[in-house]
């Protein structure tokens, strides 16, 4: 399970390719009304419709034609719902998703439906989701299109063999498999990015050694079951938008942070505040450790001294996070998706004592989106 082309998450979107005039074999079946149960958990149900593309001659040779898949979809996706609703969480709704259209389209031409579905999409669609069932290697990703998510599910014929097709690899609740890696890569439609970005073990953090524990979620490699509070409350916000607009990754954090630095609850003046940037992983980033993995860099990205109040106040907060590598001139040479997923940020007195906090943005935004605030407010103390 990728990133969303920005962390995956609608964060960076891919960029559009332009509407081809190819056009993938319609079904006659793409509209079949689900034989499961309606649930709702009390809650209001909010649906999300996905027009769902495949391989025709893998859908015709191996899962029976286009009627029996579609009917396959059907349970699939009431299996994703159940996933997404059933796990651990602080929904304020049911989200529901439902597979509203099948086109088919034929392998040899599977460069020019990418092109296509790259493309604008008809309004009653929330995104697309692309079967590659004939594909070189197994995986999962998620990127954008032209004003709507794209989601890409590739599994191997081999694969397919030894473990199932789509429809029987997993069982819930019992067993994950494709059900659940969708559920991921939905919540990336959703707006959530990937936790697994946040790990760093002490060993990739050479300015204390201490290590960062990402929280428990469904956007990580293995979520436990469970939706993590930043995760809660980004598909809360997002749940009445029919798609996550390109701008929601700005509108993920308040104006500014405030961090204030105090000695036995007193302001402390004059104390040197750096934050050391946290990056995802990837890139050949030249570690001691020799991994590749989210780590914190060793050279700070900005330095600030506090004030009478023993504060500084750090504007526009989006930018904090998300480089504009134009303006910065102590980055990295390998910053993926010129992005910070975390601060570790370090306060020294004047006696050269120093006192350090974490601030990952999946608390700022989860602040910011569950309570509206303007300002995330942050303390060290001696």
């Amino acid at each position: 399970m990728r990133n969303y082309k920005y962390i995956c998450s609608l964060l960076i979107l891919v960029a559009c390719l332009c509407c081809f005039s190819f056009s993938c074999t319609s079904d006659d079946e793409s509209e079949i009304v689900p034989n499961v149960p309606d649930e709702g958990n009390g809650l209001e149900v909010v649906e999300y419709k996905v027009l769902v593309y495949a391989n025709e001659e893998v859908v015709n040779e191996r899962y029976g034609g286009a009627k029996k898949f579609n009917q396959g979809l059907q349970g699939l996706f009431y299996d994703v719902t159940r996933f997404w609703n059933n796990s651990t969480n602080k929904f304020k709704y049911y989200f529901r998703f439902v597979p509203a259209g099948l086109k088919l389209y034929s392998t040899a031409k599977y460069d020019e439906c990418i092109k296509e579905i790259s493309g604008p999409l008809d309004a009653q669609y929330s995104f697309v989701l692309i079967f590659n069932l004939d594909g070189d290697k197994n995986g999962a990703s998620c990127g954008g299109g032209s004003g709507h998510a794209i989601v890409w599910y590739v599994k191997t014929a081999k694969d397919q063999d030894e473990y199932g097709d789509i429809f029987h690899n997993g069982v819930y609740p019992t067993t994950w498999g494709v059900y659940n890696t969708l559920g991921h890569e939905f919540g990336h439609t959703r707006g959530s990015t990937d936790i697994y970005q946040y790990g760093i073990p002490a060993s990739n953090n050479p300015i204390n050694g201490e290590a960062f524990v990402e929280p428990k979620c469904n956007m990580c490699n293995s979520g436990e079951w469970k939706w993590s509070d930043y995760a809660s409350a980004v598909f809360n916000y997002t749940a009445k938008w029919k798609r996550v607009p390109d701008d929601f990754p700005s509108q993920r954090f308040p104006e500014s942070i405030e961090i204030k630095v105090t000695k036995n609850g007193l302001p402390v003046n004059g104390a040197t505040i750096k934050l050391y940037g946290c990056r995802g992983g990837g890139g050949e980033k030249g570690l001691p450790s020799g991994d590749n993995g989210p780590d914190v860099y060793s050279v700070p990205f900005r330095t600030f001294t506090t004030n009478e109040s023993g504060k500084i106040v750090i504007d526009n907060a989006y930018r904090l996070y998300q480089v504009n590598k134009s303006q910065e001139t102590n980055l990295p040479a390998v910053l993926p998706w010129d992005y910070w997923f975390n601060f570790l940020v370090e306060a020294t007195d004047l006696n050269n004592n120093k006192a350090y906090i974490w601030m990952p943005d999946l608390e700022i935004q989860r602040q910011h989106l569950d309570e509206n605030t303007q300002v995330y407010h942050a303390e060290i103390a001696f």
